[in-house]
C-alpha cells in the first residue's frame, strides 16, 4: 500500500479583493462594493461556492474550456476564476463572469500506481486523497487509468511544475491543451516549454496578447489537434490574465490561499504568480516563518504595498486530508454541522466539498440533505475533535465499509482509528506494504501513529470488523 498523504500539498485559491469607495447597490443594504477575482477551486452548489464564498450566477456570463455555458456545466472539483463582488457578510456574492480551463487535456502516456502519479503530455499529474474523479471514471481511484486514456485535469502547479489534479475526467474528444508558464523562448523558431513539454506556435491563433509576443514567463494556454515529433502544434495560444499587482494597487486588500511556487525567504516567496512578504507584525497560525518552503500550503491576508508586493499581516498554514472513510451516517446535527460516521464525528465547513452521486443526484446537495443511514465517503483532516471535512459524498449503498488514517489505540487483536475500533479475527488478512505477514508479525510492528487502511463490514455503530487491513510500513 502507499500512502499518498504525505506532504502539505493543497488546493490553489486565489481571492483577491479589490476594496474601493462607493456607495451601495440600491434595494440591496447588504451589499458592499468589493469588487475582486477569486480563484479556486467549485467545492459546492447552491449558487457557485467557492473559497467558503456563495457567488449568485444568475446574471453571470459562464465560460467552460472556451465554450459559452450555463451553471449547469460547471461540476465539483473545477479551477475557475470568478470576477465578481463580495457582499457586507464576507460569504456571500454575485458573479458577473465564471470562466473555468482545465490545467491539461490530452492521452496518458504512463501511470505510476506506487508514486502515485501519471503522465500527460511530458507533465507529472499528482492524485492524492484530495483528488476528485469524475463519472466517466470508475471505480474513482488511479488504478481505473491506463495508458492512452485521454483525461482532462483540473488543477494547480507545484513548486515542481507538476499538476496537483483536484478533478480528473476521461474524455472523448482528440484536442490537447496544456497550460503553465513559458521559459525558454525561441522567437525565431517560434516554439516554448512548458515544463517538459515543447509548444510550436507559428500557425497559432493569437489570443489576448494586444499584438504584442509570447514571452517568458507568461501564463498562457496552448491548444492543438497532434503532437509532431514530440512537439505540440498549437493552432491556439491564449494569455492568462496575470495575477501580479501594480504600484498603483497599493492597498488593495488581498486574501490568498495555496501553495509556495518560489521561496526565497519568509520576505521573498510566491503564492499563484502572486509575490508575498512578511514583516515582524505578520501572525502565524499552525507554525511559524521558519516552517515557510517551496510546496508548503497556506492561507494568507494582506494588503498590497507601494511596490506591488502582498505584505501579509496573516498565515495559516494547513495540510491536505489525512482520513478517509466510506459507510452509513450514523447521526446528523445540523446545529453543529456534524454527523458521526463508523463512530467518528465528522465537521463540514462552508469550503467542504458537497457531492451526491446517490440516486437522487442532488446538485444543490448540503448537510441538510444528509439523513441517517445514507452511504457516505469522507475525506478531511484528523484533530483532537474528529475530522475537519474536506469532501463529503453520497451515493448509492455498497457493501465494504473502509476507514484509512492514523492509528489512535492499540488493543490487540483490536485497533482504534479515532472513534472507529477496528475488529481482526482469525479470517482478516493482515499486509505491511503490500506484503501479507501475520498477526504477530503486524502487530508487534503496529505503532501509535502509523497509517492504516481497513476493508470490512459494520455490524454496528463504531465498530468494522476488518475482512482485510494494511499497513504503510516505515
Amino acid at each position: 500500500m502507499t500512502r499518498t498523504l504525505t506532504g502539505v500539498l493543497c488546493r490553489i485559491c486565489v481571492c483577491i479583493l479589490i476594496a474601493s469607495c462607493g456607495g451601495g447597490s440600491p434595494g440591496t443594504s447588504s451589499y458592499i462594493d468589493r469588487s475582486g477575482v477569486y480563484i479556486g477551486d467549485i467545492t459546492g452548489f447552491g449558487s457557485v461556492i467557492v473559497g467558503g464564498v456563495h457567488f449568485d450566477t444568475q446574471a453571470a456570463t459562464i465560460e467552460v474550456d472556451d465554450r459559452q455555458s450555463d451553471e449547469s456545466a460547471l461540476r465539483v472539483g473545477q479551477y475557475v476564476r470568478i470576477d465578481g463582488s463580495l457582499n457586507a457578510d464576507g460569504t456571500t456574492g454575485v458573479a458577473d463572469f465564471i470562466v473555468t480551463d482545465p490545467a491539461l487535456k490530452g492521452s496518458v502516456d504512463s501511470v505510476d500506481l506506487v508514486a502515485g502519479t501519471l503522465t500527460v503530455l511530458d507533465t507529472t499529474i499528482i492524485v492524492d486523497i484530495d483528488t476528485l474523479f469524475g463519472p466517466t471514471v470508475s471505480p474513482p481511484t488511479l488504478t481505473s487509468i491506463s495508458t492512452g486514456d485521454r483525461l482532462e485535469i483540473q488543477g494547480t502547479r507545484d513548486a515542481d511544475g507538476a499538476v496537483l489534479a483536484s478533478r480528473i475526467d476521461r474524455v472523448s474528444d482528440t484536442e490537447l491543451e496544456v497550460r503553465g508558464q513559458i521559459s525558454g523562448l525561441d522567437t525565431t523558431a517560434q516554439r516554448f516549454q512548458i515544463q517538459g513539454l515543447t509548444v510550436a506556435y507559428a500557425d497559432a491563433q493569437l489570443v489576448g496578447f494586444n499584438s504584442a509576443s509570447p514571452a517568458n514567463g507568461q501564463t498562457v494556454e496552448a491548444e492543438g489537434a497532434q503532437i509532431q515529433s514530440g512537439v505540440l502544434q498549437a493552432a491556439r495560444l491564449e494569455l492568462e490574465i496575470d495575477s501580479r499587482f501594480e504600484a498603483e494597487e497599493e492597498g488593495t486588500e488581498v486574501e490568498l490561499s495555496g501553495i509556495v511556487t518560489r521561496f526565497a525567504g519568509a520576505d521573498d516567496f510566491e503564492v499563484g504568480g502572486v509575490q508575498i512578504t512578511t514583516d515582524g507584525s505578520t501572525r502565524y497560525e499552525n507554525g511559524a516563518s521558519a516552517s515557510l518552503a517551496a510546496g508548503v500550503s497556506l492561507s494568507l491576508e494582506g494588503t498590497v504595498t507601494s511596490s506591488g508586493i502582498v505584505l501579509a499581516q496573516s498565515i495559516e498554514l494547513r495540510q491536505t486530508s489525512d482520513f478517509e472513510a466510506t459507510g452509513r451516517v450514523e447521526s446528523v446535527t445540523l446545529a453543529s454541522n456534524s454527523l458521526v460516521v463508523l463512530g467518528t464525528a465528522v465537521t463540514v465547513s462552508s469550503t467542504t466539498q458537497f457531492i451526491d452521486e446517490s440516486e437522487t443526484e442532488l446538485r444543490r446537495f448540503s448537510l441538510a440533505d444528509v439523513a441517517t443511514g445514507d452511504y457516505v465517503e469522507v475525506r478531511g483532516t484528523a484533530n483532537q475533535n474528529g475530522v475537519a471535512a474536506n469532501l463529503l459524498k453520497r451515493s448509492e449503498p455498497e457493501d465494504e465499509i473502509e476507514i484509512s488514517g492514523d492509528v489512535t489505540g492499540i488493543d490487540e487483536p483490536d485497533i482504534e482509528l479515532l472513534g472507529t475500533r477496528i475488529q481482526t479475527t482469525t479470517e482478516t488478512t493482515f499486509e505491511t506494504d503490500d506484503e501479507e505477514v501475520t498477526r504477530a508479525v503486524f502487530f508487534d510492528a503496529l505503532n501509535i501513529g502509523d497509517f492504516i487502511d481497513a476493508e470490512g463490514r459494520s455490524p454496528s455503530p463504531g465498530v468494522l470488523v476488518a475482512e482485510k487491513i494494511e499497513r504503510a510500513g516505515s
